[in-house]
């Protein structure tokens, strides 16, 4: 590599690689494709257990931390369990308009065995 070759400034901070906004954008024209929310609602009322794990995920965390103390991780939400979840979903008039209980199941949309 030649040594006077003068490099740009590169992206600014935050921005995100152009690779990374075109999956962002066709995963997100694939979710309209297949449906969109009264998809992922069909899908979330069938597969509670799921839908509340990738959720979770999606719930943001502030990382904080000093040079040579340990990282410190502040959950900006309460962490919920899954029936507690459901509990606040049920709350929701597009949930209760076609949420069903199904008695063959422990809660989380898995058969007991």
């Amino acid at each position: 590599m030649n040594a006077n070759l003068k490099r740009g400034p590169g992206r600014p901070p935050g921005t995100q690689n152009k690779i990374t906004v075109a999956a962002k954008q066709a995963f997100a024209l694939a979710f309209e494709g297949i449906g969109g929310v009264p998809f992922l609602t069909k899908w979330a009322k069938a597969n509670p257990s799921d839908f509340l794990k990738l959720y979770a995920r999606l719930i943001p965390v502030e990382v904080a931390g000093s040079p040579g103390a340990p990282i410190q991780l502040e959950m900006k939400q309460p962490r919920l369990d899954p029936n507690e979840m459901l509990s606040i979903l049920r709350q929701i008039p597009a949930f209760q308009e076609s949420a069903t209980v199904d008695d063959s199941t422990n809660g989380n949309g898995h058969a007991d065995h």
